[in-house]
């Protein structure tokens, strides 16, 4: 088992690094690199105070964060590429449909979160250069429909924010359908119990392992039934079907939940488009921070 691990590792490193040098080649990633750089740096200028009066200068702690974040995006999306493409190159389709294929799947989990989870951060970024909130009480952390709100209304909420326009232009790049609709929605499933299965070729020929619900609707009583006559069974074979699915009083049936089915390719371009926009935005508010606190 040692050897074939090593074996499988050995061709997988290679796909890793070539995704590796794929991603350095995106404009949004060396302009990221460079907007880090410049605020990480000019925020060390301020590391010897650490007892800073402005508490503009928190949301360096939440640049950090974003940082970190971000970087954790790019190394799960280089094993699942990886992955993925090693899947592909062994895959044998003869044998059957494709199939899920857990590592890439879960490099591609840690992506969709990633990512969500890094437009909130963004947002806390922006909002701790205007509000001074308490990172421990978790009615003061807001998520980013909030803090949008927040900043496009700022004497609404009685918020001095009279410059807050810039901020919120371009946090607003995040504001769409790829995270309010795609990203949002895979994470929906995910917080709610409700794991989606990644397929890593079509899915209209999967097949979702099936799951036992109560028939409490009379018209879903009929329906069923009216599936099983369009598939040419008798009835004598749907009366027993009915009658040996009842147990302690209560009808059920197994039915498979295929909405949880999703396709590799849609993920990775989900993940792809919304990661390019989610560094995008970064760098606009870094460079946007940078100018304020640090001006030259």
């Amino acid at each position: 088992m040692g050897e074939d691990l090593s074996k499988r590792i050995s061709e997988i490193v290679p796909k890793f690094l070539e995704t590796y040098d794929l991603v350095h080649e995106w404009e949004e990633f060396g302009l990221f690199e460079r907007a880090s750089k410049s605020l990480l740096h000019d925020s060390g200028k301020i590391d010897k105070f650490l007892n800073i009066p402005d508490p503009r200068f928190n949301s360096i702690s939440w640049a950090r964060d974003v940082d970190w974040l971000i970087d954790q995006v790019y190394f799960s999306f280089y094993w699942m590429d990886a992955f993925a493409k090693y899947f592909e190159e062994k895959h044998d389709s003869s044998k059957g449909p494709y199939g899920d294929y857990w590592p890439a799947s879960y490099y591609a989990d840690n992506c969709m979160l990633g990512i969500y989870s890094c437009r909130d951060k963004i947002a806390l970024m922006v909002w701790a250069f205007y509000c001074p909130f308490d990172i421990t009480k978790k009615e003061e952390v807001l998520d980013f429909h909030k803090i949008m709100k927040r900043l496009n209304h700022p004497v609404k909420y009685a918020i001095k924010a009279d410059d807050s326009q810039e901020f919120w232009n371009a946090l607003n790049g995040l504001n769409d359908s790829v995270f309010n609709k795609e990203i949002a929605e895979y994470r929906h499933k995910k917080i709610h119990r409700r794991e989606p299965k990644i397929i890593m070729g079509p899915i209209e020929n999967c097949h979702f392992r099936d799951y036992t619900f109560p028939v409490l609707d009379p018209n879903e009583e009929e329906e069923w039934k009216n599936q099983m006559k369009a598939k040419g069974d008798s009835p004598q074979v749907i009366e027993s079907v009915m009658r040996n699915s009842v147990f302690d009083g209560v009808m059920y049936r197994r039915k498979s939940v295929n909405d949880l089915l999703v396709s590799y390719s849609d993920v990775k371009d989900q993940i792809e488009r919304a990661f390019k926009k989610t560094l995008k935005v970064a760098v606009t508010c870094f460079d946007i921070l940078d100018s304020r606190l640090f001006p030259k």
